[in-house]
């Protein structure tokens, strides 16, 4: 399915609410699957953002803190580069938008 996520934190440190309005999310589908994670060496449920066929960002151990209509919220641990050059899990959420394919009403009026 076909989103916008906009990340709610930078390197685990919460953006503030205000200003989570006026960013720009990443486009892309949505993908939730369960791997094993090499790292953890654990089977992980973790989200994808899918851009032509490749994944641009990864969430792992992912959970949905709530869904309404259009919009959901994930969250779970992104990993990074930390400023010492070593891998890290940092704490993410993803807000998401879902973007809604026209309808069929819609076509018909083209």
């Amino acid at each position: 399915m076909e989103v916008q996520v906009v990340k709610m934190r930078k390197a685990g440190v919460e953006i503030d609410r205000r200003m989570l309005g006026q960013a720009v999310g990443q486009r892309g589908v949505l993908l939730i699957v369960d791997v094993t994670d090499q790292g953890l060496r654990r089977p992980c449920k973790v989200a994808r953002l899918l851009q032509d066929g490749s994944v641009r960002s990864e969430l792992s151990d992912v959970h949905i803190v709530w869904l309404n209509e259009r919009r959901m919220t994930l969250t779970g641990f992104e990993r990074g580069v930390s400023d010492a050059g070593q891998v890290a899990d940092y704490a993410q959420s993803w807000l998401i938008t879902f973007i809604e394919p026209p309808s069929a009403h819609d076509a018909r009026r083209r």
